[in-house]
């Protein structure tokens, strides 16, 4: 399972107390601090006490928000059928099961998503991974469904949805371009360069009474088990 509300929670969490504790140091080091922007003795140093704090209260509420609803809907387990992995070409049906009830007041939304990496060059750090949704499909569950005997499935997943994965392809990255896109559009890579690894995802959503019911697992592409993850 990718994206957890167990695993979100815990990454979210350290990524807070690393900022917060972070912007306390900082605060602590340079005391007495000048806030009048005009007075010379004004550190710049603030801003990223300031920035470090934010980032740290953000991560922290999306740690309590994963922690609440690990808390309301416990693990949730994907079951597959036929052989029990993602087969390009042939239809994909399973359950998805919570350990607990889910009370929904609107339908179950189950998203299937391939996910594309690359790699780029990045002429200051090196090599970077970046992931792009290359295929999509979302089906919806009446509200009544009962979550914990499982929320049945059937996706009819695409023969292909773009080049292979070749992980030689790190050795091409920088002929890997990204399209600039405005806010909120679909980024896309400008050559027809492969991606070094793909991901597929399942994504179920309800809405509830307190957090949303939310869970993304990975659904594996080969019944030989792989340690495949988005950047």
């Amino acid at each position: 399972m990718i994206g957890s509300s167990a695993g979100k929670a815990a990454r979210a969490g350290l990524i807070a107390l690393g900022c917060l504790a972070g912007a306390g140091a900082l605060w602590a080091w340079g005391r007495p601090w000048v806030l009048d922007i005009n007075d010379p003795a004004f550190n710049p140093m603030l801003f990223l006490i300031v920035l470090l704090a934010t980032v740290g209260l953000w991560h922290g509420a999306a740690a309590a928000l994963s922690a609440l609803r690990q808390r309301a809907f416990g693990a949730v387990v994907l079951e597959i059928d036929g052989p029990g992995h993602l087969r390009p070409g042939s239809p994909l049906s399973g359950r998805l099961r919570s350990a607990r009830p889910v009370a929904a007041t609107g339908p179950f939304r189950l998203l299937l998503t391939c996910h594309d990496v690359h790699m780029f060059e990045d002429n200051e750090d090196g090599p970077r991974l970046r992931s792009f949704p290359v295929w999509s499909h979302e089906i919806e569950l009446p509200a009544a469904s009962d979550a914990q005997q499982g929320l049945a499935f059937r996706f009819d997943v695409p023969r292909r949805v773009g080049p292979d994965p070749v992980p030689e392809g790190r050795r091409r990255a920088k002929a890997a371009r990204v399209a600039p896109a405005p806010p909120g559009a679909r980024q896309t890579i400008l050559t027809n360069v492969p991606p070094v690894d793909r991901v597929w995802t399942l994504t179920v959503t309800a809405p509830v009474r307190g957090p949303d019911f939310r869970a993304e697992l990975h659904v594996p592409d080969s019944a030989i088990p792989r340690r495949a993850r988005l950047p």
